[in-house]
């Protein structure tokens, strides 16, 4: 019988050569040449070999760093090319970034490792989903999906995710330039996800240079938005709770759940570069639940023109 450690080396050799196939597909494919007992024993190997991983990476802690610091270096590496704007995207980075926002659960009549691979493919890249579109795209551009999403262990995944370099303001002309093209890209042209984070960063950057100091924030809402505000002060405090609420009977949220993410990419706190000015923060929440809020907050509508 094939070693299984031969099976995933001979289906990522695949992978890569074929460019355009995953390792999951690579591995679906090289199933239907191997008997139920070898795959049954692979299965259950892969299974072993991600909670082994997942029980002694406390124990890898010190050598983490030392381990990461090549790929934290190449992302650095990323804003500097971004800085310069002599960065362009091809098409492995784009694969990567499309690969972060469409990946999905695995279905019920798919191989069983390629079942195993896809789920940690799709909470993996939630959890990118959670940095925002900007470091979304910083991840892509420095690391392959094969990267992020399968040959990083899990201790590493969660550094490099904790310590990867925040695009500053001289990135911002390049990055989204960048993220404009993949805009249009056919598998994100219908992504709410992708979407709702890039109009959350243009909201910010919008608020940043056009506010006059001493004015209140400026409105950047797309028409498809009803947008309320201006809370009474004695329903400030029954806000929290009410937005949790919201919150997670949103369709987001009840995703992250169902799949066992650990990690949720409904709250996005924006932070803009000018001390001066105030941050935001967007909150996933179901739709029904928006005019709920509307109504319990006696919210007034914002005029967005």
């Amino acid at each position: 019988m094939t070693p299984p450690s031969r099976i995933i080396q001979a289906a990522e050799q695949q992978s890569d050569a074929l460019g355009s196939y995953t390792l999951g597909e690579s591995i679906n494919a090289l199933e239907r040449t191997i008997d139920n007992a070898a795959l049954d024993r692979l299965s259950s190997i892969y299974t072993m070999m991600l909670a082994t991983i997942d029980d002694i990476r406390h124990q890898q802690s010190d050598s983490i760093a030392p381990e990461c610091k090549p790929m934290l270096e190449r992302a650095e590496k990323t804003l500097e090319e971004l800085q310069s704007g002599g960065l362009q995207a091809g098409p492995i980075a784009t694969k990567s970034f499309i690969a972060i926002y469409r990946s999905e659960l695995p279905k019920e009549n798919e191989g069983r490792v390629q079942r195993l691979i896809k789920d940690k493919q799709y909470k993996r890249s939630l959890e990118i989903q959670g940095l925002g579109c900007e470091s979304a795209a910083v991840m892509a551009l420095t690391l392959t999906m094969s990267d992020w999403s399968q040959r990083l262990q899990d201790a590493k995944f969660d550094y490099i995710l904790g310590h990867l370099p925040k695009p500053g303001r001289e990135c911002l002309p390049a990055l989204l330039k960048i993220l404009k093209a993949w805009e249009n890209e056919t598998f994100l042209r219908d992504c709410t996800a992708f979407k709702d984070s890039l109009r959350a960063l243009h909201s910010s950057l919008d608020e940043l240079t056009v506010r006059v100091p001493g004015t209140p924030p400026r409105t950047s809402l797309k028409d498809s938005v009803y947008a309320y505000s201006n809370v009474p002060f004695d329903k400030l405090g029954s806000v929290n709770d009410k937005l949790i609420d919201a919150m997670e009977h949103s369709r987001q949220y009840q995703m992250e759940k169902t799949s066992g993410a650990t990690h949720s990419a409904c709250v996005t706190v924006l932070i803009p570069f000018d001390d001066q000015q105030d941050g935001s923060i967007n909150v996933r929440i179901q739709r029904e639940a928006g005019y709920g809020l509307k109504k319990d907050l006696k919210l007034k509508p914002v005029n967005t023109e």
